[in-house]
């Protein structure tokens, strides 16, 4: 099953909407479940600063689609957290969306958040089999579904 994190917001909802049009096996995970879409799949509460919430709604999930979180100081450890949160839900894959020219030494900040999230995704102790990363591919206001 696919879970779909961020489906309050733009990149996440265009995501679950092409999946239930796919009728694609999904479960859409959200900080605040009464803001997700109306849609075929199930809502589930996700926090990425949250250990347990994250594992409990990432169980029976294999591929997670991850939208990167909010620009805050706690993002990195979010991302951190909820990623090794899927590894002990038993997620197999990733599909993060990072930014291009994401690197430690990037003058742009969230470049920096960006590669740490690459990082943690990769480490071999994760459990995780595979880790795809998405730079800036989907445009949420100009893309219609096309680029996804």
């Amino acid at each position: 099953m696919i879970g779909v994190t961020g489906v309050t917001g733009a990149v996440g909802s265009r995501v679950a909407r092409l999946l239930a049009a796919e009728e694609a096996q999904f479960v859409m995970l959200a900080r605040r479940p009464d803001r997700a879409p109306t849609l075929s799949a199930d809502v589930r509460r996700c926090a990425y600063g949250d250990p347990g919430s994250a594992t409990a709604s990432l169980v029976g999930v294999d591929t997670l689609f991850m939208v990167s979180a909010t620009e805050s100081e706690d993002r990195v450890q979010e991302h951190r957290t909820l990623i090794e949160a899927a590894a002990e839900a038993g997620v197999e894959h990733i599909v993060y969306t990072s930014f291009v020219g994401a690197a430690p030494d990037a003058m742009f900040t969230l470049a920096r958040d960006h590669f740490a999230a690459e990082r943690t995704c990769a480490r071999p102790e994760s459990r995780i089999r595979s880790c795809a990363i998405i730079s800036s591919l989907i445009s949420s206001r100009r893309c219609r579904g096309q680029t996804v």
